[in-house]
């Protein structure tokens, strides 16, 4: 059976067990918006919600039963009078975006009222039900957000049009705006600079409205309908557990999402794309079209009927001189002058329209619904976009090649024909939608089913607090790091004027002593001239060396993959080793460059051994632990890694199997580790990269896929810092990442790039832009292990890939001594691979044994040799099976250095954990271990004998640790796909779909400063400073002109 087929088995199990488990679970869902295209978008998640046992209030603006138990409906459709007073001609009308915005303002107030003032929600809130989840169509209306508080609920965002900036708030992500065009525009994701400074200054616009007009104004809503509320507004808008987001990247573009932000795009379609039979009609219409059949519809808000006459005397006339049939939604009965080839109907079954293979065409508003449809069928679109996204929807059409664009208010029927000539008779439209729609189709499992496990689970999770991101409890100065930002320019500025001093200074003791020895050469012997020159010259020697201390401080089908791991360290390598077995159990066949050849033969596997690495790593660890500053600890590591990438290159079977070898590769995996230039082999082999990365991400993983990871919130993985930072850590992590940041850029890289040309000199691509193509980044990480960040599509947590879910027996001997601890249980202890515990100082040593002497428990000491003077309650091996031994119910506490692998087992296993980290991430797993509650920490190399047993026993007899270490452990086990199935599932998209580019983000083609707008910045600040300056100096001219005219007649004789 395939890897698919057992995951939809495995997830239709799931989904069976979680429906018995979440069974009783009572759902408020509210969809105040009069579009019905929004509800009909979540109707059939809604209505599956309640077939799996949920009980669902639903309130629209519709009304409406369903067949369905456990659901019913509360219609406020008084709205819909006031609606009809508007006419689709009223889209045109023209506005600036001030004006457009309060006029949005003004409909979504209305909206809320009508929901608020409808008698049957009012009666609800007098009522005593509860519910456990509120759904909210997320359309700018936050007071009704103020319905969770009051019925005590999580809240649950749905949006139909995917995310913008108004729901990246609501849950503290943050999409760039150097690719992530407004919602309301007509850019794509690829701007040029005119376009970015219009996109900086429309986003500039909207906050500013959002802050003086809309959120007022809902305040004073949610007062007056909650005006018992017990959180505000703002809270209540910072409280969403979980955002569905009505897009796929296969349909738009990839972006940075949070993890509580999940693509549904889709959600509406009927599963595995099998429709209904169509009305006996429509069906001999469509099949009895010798040139096919073309489907207009304008969707559901914009009415054919009220289009302008002119308008529709064009599409009549254009549609009457086509050889094709033309299906046409128009909401009345008779059509005048209506051409014979064209049928008419106020409801067409849309769906089932697009999925017959003699439809041709889709002629569409552009709505995003419609442009699913017509993408998931593989159909053409000609769009006429008339408000909101529909403008940007058409041009991605237009962008991908699958569509064409006109303006619907300004047709000629010569245009209109020839755009839909184009379409049918040009393969290459028909053969884009089908690419498209096979992209978006090949998803592990369908919008429905994915929207559907991960609102039970934040059910499941009361919230899932979990995976709520810490940008919400920081401010908007904060999140932008603008106070950091602040300071550092102040201190520049500060710098500067300091160096100005200088130069002024040593310029006036030029100027003076050359006018001494002008005016009075004797003078030059004079001591106390020369004591005040002496004294200068001391003062500015002073003032240099302060400016030196402060620029640079001390503490600054089967296919072949070929996968390069060559890290020394033995975990690195643990991590990935059942991930390529199981890529080789798939069929491909897998060459593994690496440190650690297996054993035994494994079939479709095969090893280089590049042993030559594991040279002095003894040495290197220990001088890893020697205090350095920030610069000297990033060139250390940087030319460690240098040397790595050196042995591999320089070792005689690379060189020959594959660098002067005729092998060929489908792909490459490489461990994303700073060895820069062993990228070149993807160059080599003319293959797709994917990067795997055994501690999660960073900005040089980042930087891989283009991902973006603030800094006031994601700390660099060698600082020690969690996610809640201080202002004074979140400028030890910006200085910190930025030295990181500056080493790279100006050491590693320039000598990556150099091995890079020397050893693939034939390589067309250079190796910075080698480094923004990775297909995929496999990250060792998961949020419910670490912290909620955003994440590009293409960026796959795969944390825990090692690990058995079904433990191996222990050997016997451990098996009895582990039993034979009784209800004092047994401590494991272990400092890794790459700590020894027979390097430890001697004091260390004795320290450890008089502590596990003194204790009721029983120890598992991972030990390299043998150990004198142990004692009884200890056992020592060179090797202990870790994860079988975390698995076993005896074992009550993990001593560990806090390397990932190790905290993620225990995590696992739901083991509390007494952290000793000694170099890199350790000090970071430690730190999040204590700030989850699961764990404490101690300096290893500073720590007493009495510190350590009070922590041990501390662990062993206060619960919180043990329930905190096993609801860890529920988080991180329920999750839709085993991260192991998941990691192979996104390799072969990646093969199937040739590098996935459509995963590639639009940020890796921009610049730095294009990608942080410092050029759209440098123009908006530059601009107004440069006013400002001009203004200053003609004051400065005006007040001086004024003050010697003043002098002059002051200085003029008087008359006697």
């Amino acid at each position: 059976m395939g890897l698919y087929r057992c995951f939809v088995l495995s997830t239709l199990l799931l989904l069976l067990s979680n429906s018995i488990e979440g069974d009783g679970y009572k759902i408020l869902a509210v969809f105040p918006f009069p579009g019905k295209s929004q509800y009909i978008f979540a109707e059939n998640y809604l209505q599956e919600l309640a077939r799996r046992g949920h009980n669902v209030t639903v309130i629209n603006t519709f009304g409406g039963t369903a067949d369905v138990p456990n659901f019913r409906v509360i219609g406020a459709t008084k709205i819909h009078e006031i609606m009809a007073s508007f006419s689709s001609a009223d889209y045109n009308m023209q506005a600036n975006q001030w004006e457009v915005l309060s006029l949005t303002t003004q409909f979504l107030n209305l909206l809320s009222e009508n929901i608020m003032e409808e008698p049957a929600v009012q009666q609800l809130l007098r009522s005593d039900e509860t519910f456990d989840a509120l759904i909210v169509e997320t359309v700018q209306n936050e007071v009704l957000f103020g319905l969770a508080q009051h019925f005590r609920a999580l809240t649950i965002g749905i949006s139909s049009y995917g995310t913008d900036r108004h729901i990246d708030e609501l849950m503290g992500n943050i999409s760039p705006l150097s690719y992530n065009p407004m919602l309301l525009s007509s850019r794509t994701e690829r701007m040029r600079f005119g376009e970015r400074l219009q996109n900086v200054w429309e986003a500039c616009v909207l906050w500013v409205h959002k802050r003086l007009v809309h959120l007022p104004s809902q305040q004073k809503l949610y007062q007056k309908y909650f005006p018992n509320a017990k959180v505000n507004l703002q809270q209540a808008m910072n409280n969403f557990s979980l955002m569905l987001l009505g897009q796929h990247f296969s349909l738009s573009y990839p972006r940075p999402y949070l993890p509580n932000m999940i693509e549904v795009g889709g959600l509406h379609l009927k599963q595995q794309g099998v429709g209904q039979a169509l009305p006996e009609k429509i069906k001999e219409f469509i099949e009895t079209a010798p040139h096919g059949a073309i489907y207009f519809s304008m969707g559901s808000n914009i009415k054919s009927v009220d289009l302008p006459e002119a308008t529709r005397s064009v599409l009549l006339e254009t549609f009457g001189s086509l050889q094709e049939r033309v299906l046409w939604k128009f909401e009345m009965d008779e059509m005048p002058n209506r051409p014979a080839n064209v049928l008419i109907s106020k409801w067409f079954p849309q769906h089932d329209i697009l999925a017959h293979p003699n439809v041709k065409l889709i002629i569409t508003h552009g709505g995003l619904m419609s442009t699913i449809e017509s993408v998931y069928y593989g159909k053409p679109v000609l769009g006429l976009p008339v408000f909101y996204d529909q403008f940007l929807n058409v041009e991605r059409a237009k962008l991908a090649g699958y569509g064409l664009g006109l303006d619907l208010w300004h047709l000629n029927a010569t245009q209109l024909r020839e755009k839909i000539v184009e379409l049918l008779q040009n393969p290459n439209y028909t053969e884009a939608a089908q690419l498209r729609s096979a992209l978006h189709r090949d998803q592990k499992e369908t919008p429905l089913e994915r929207a559907i496990w991960w609102t039970e689970y934040v059910l499941r999770h009361k919230g899932a607090r979990h995976m709520r991101s810490v940008a919400q409890d920081l401010n908007f100065y904060q999140l932008h790091g603008l106070d950091v930002w602040c300071v550092l320019m102040t201190g520049l500025c500060l710098l500067g004027l300091i160096v100005w001093l200088i130069i002024y200074s040593l310029f006036q003791v030029v100027k003076r002593t050359l006018v001494g020895r002008k005016s009075n050469l004797s003078s030059k012997n004079d001591p106390k001239v020369k004591s005040q020159f002496t004294s200068k010259m001391r003062f500015v020697r002073y003032i240099a060396l302060l400016c030196f201390c402060v620029a640079f401080p001390s503490s600054l089908k089967g296919e072949r993959i070929l996968a390069i791991f060559p890290f020394p360290g033995p975990s690195q390598y643990i991590n990935v080793v059942p991930y390529l077995k199981g890529l080789a159990a798939r069929g491909h066949e897998v060459t593994s460059v690496n440190a650690f050849p297996q054993k035994q033969p494994v079939k479709n596997f095969r090893d280089i051994a590049v042993l030559e690495v594991h040279k002095n790593y003894d040495d290197l660890i220990s001088d890893m632990m020697e205090p350095r500053n920030m610069w000297q600890e990033n060139t250390f590591i940087n030319e460690f890694f240098t040397n790595i990438t050196k042995a591999v290159l320089e070792n005689p079977q690379v060189q020959q199997q594959l660098l002067h070898g005729r092998a060929h590769y489908d792909l490459i995996i490489i461990e994303a580790l700073r060895t820069d230039a062993l990228y070149g082999f993807a160059q080599h082999f003319n293959a797709p990269i994917i990067g795997l990365s055994t501690f999660g991400t960073d900005w040089n993983i980042d930087e891989l896929v283009g991902n973006t990871s603030p800094l006031s919130y994601t700390p660099l993985v060698t600082t020690g810092l969690s996610d809640r930072m201080t202002y004074w850590e979140r400028l030890h992590n910006f200085v910190e990442t930025s030295v990181a940041w500056l080493n790279t850029h100006l050491i590693q890289l320039p000598e990556q790039v150099e091995l890079y040309h020397k050893y693939f000199p034939r390589a067309k691509a250079p190796l910075l832009e080698l480094r923004k193509n990775f297909s995929l980044v496999l990250l060792n990480q998961h949020f419910s292990l670490s912290f909620a960040r955003p994440y590009v599509p293409n960026m796959i947590e795969v944390g825990g890939l090692h690990i058995a879910h079904k433990p191996t027996p222990l050997p016997e001997e451990m098996e009895k001594f582990i039993v034979g601890a009784g209800q004092a249980g047994v401590i494991y202890f272990s400092m890794g691979s790459n700590v020894k515990s027979k390097d430890f100082a001697p004091s260390i040593r004795a320290l450890l044994l008089e502590t596990f002497a003194s204790l009721p428990q029983r120890v598992l000491w991972k030990f390299e040799e043998q150990l004198p003077a142990k004692p009884d309650n200890v056992f020592i091996s060179k090797w202990f099976p870790q994860s079988d031994i975390l698995a076993h119910p005896n074992v009550k506490l993990f001593i560990t250095h806090g390397g990932l692998l190790s905290t993620i087992e225990s995590i696992y296993h739901g083991k509390p954990v007494l952290g000793l980290p000694c170099f890199y991430d350790q000090f970071l797993n430690v730190e999040r271990a204590k700030l989850a509650g699961f764990g404490l920490g101690l300096d290893f190399n500073k720590m007493s004998g009495a510190e350590l047993k009070s922590n041990i026993l501390r662990m062993l007899n206060e619960p919180s640790f043990l329930e905190t270490a096993k609801q860890m452990s529920a988080r991180y086990r329920d999750q839709p796909m085993a991260p192991l199935d998941k990691a192979i599932w996104w390799t072969e998209y990646v093969l199937r779909h040739k590098g996935a580019m459509h995963m590639r983000v639009a940020a890796q083609d921009l610049s730095f400063v294009a990608y942080h707008n410092l050029d759209v910045l440098g123009l908006l600040l530059g601009v107004p400073l440069m006013v400002v300056g001009l203004l200053l100096v003609v004051l400065v001219k005006l007040l001086g002109r004024r003050r010697q005219t003043t002098d002059r007649r002051e200085s003029k004789p008087k008359r006697q």
